[in-house]
């Protein structure tokens, strides 16, 4: 088993196999000064109609993936797009979507199918006030469909919010201590060891 290391706003978490977050902060509360500055303050409620958006990069099989598979078993219209497409999205494109994904991209080893969403993390990461789950592995390819269906399912619970599934996959298993994950910025600055 791999071990993941994450260091998030000064606190250290650590598991076995996959890491899980879960943002349940009080949604009336400020915003601290430790937020993204990209994160908005009122949220977009009315605008969410319902549909999930999967990064087509990050998934295999598009919508015969796990991902998308999950979100169409509860019900949810499944739109996935193409990193260009992504790019092209504004916050207020992503805040119709009541769940996010950005999948584990067949267990690749580098950055390469999330580097959309890397590039306009402050863009997306806006338009996320819902449950956030985020795992260090692959779901995916480990025979551990019931943890993605779980997943979509909680980030989907807040109907009237926009939540987010992001899996690492193996992008980092072969990282060296302290990487760092642009990909999480929206939710803080966080680093790995593969």
């Amino acid at each position: 088993m791999r071990r993941a290391t994450f260091k998030f706003a000064g606190v250290l978490f650590a598991a076995l196999s996959a890491v899980s977050l879960s943002c349940e902060k009080d949604q009336s509360a400020p915003l601290t000064t430790s937020a993204s500055a990209a994160t908005r303050s009122v949220r977009q409620e009315a605008n969410v109609t319902g549909r999930i958006l999967i990064l087509g990069s990050t998934v295999t099989g598009g919508h015969s993936s796990r991902e998308a598979q999950a979100a169409l078993s509860l019900g949810y219209p499944v739109t996935i797009v193409t990193p260009a497409q992504w790019k092209a999205m504004t916050p207020e494109d992503f805040q119709k979507y009541n769940g996010i994904i950005i999948g584990d991209a067949a267990c690749q080893g580098d950055t390469s199918a999330v580097q959309a969403a890397i590039d306009n993390s402050n863009i997306w990461g806006a338009a996320v006030d819902g449950n956030v789950v985020i795992t260090g592995s692959d779901a995916t390819h480990n025979g551990t469909p019931q943890f993605i269906e779980n997943a979509v399912s909680y980030i989907v619970a807040r109907s009237r919010y926009t939540g987010m599934y992001i899996s690492l996959g193996c992008a980092y298993q072969n990282a060296a201590p302290n990487t760092p994950v642009p990909l999480l910025k929206p939710f803080g600055n966080f680093t790995v060891a593969g």
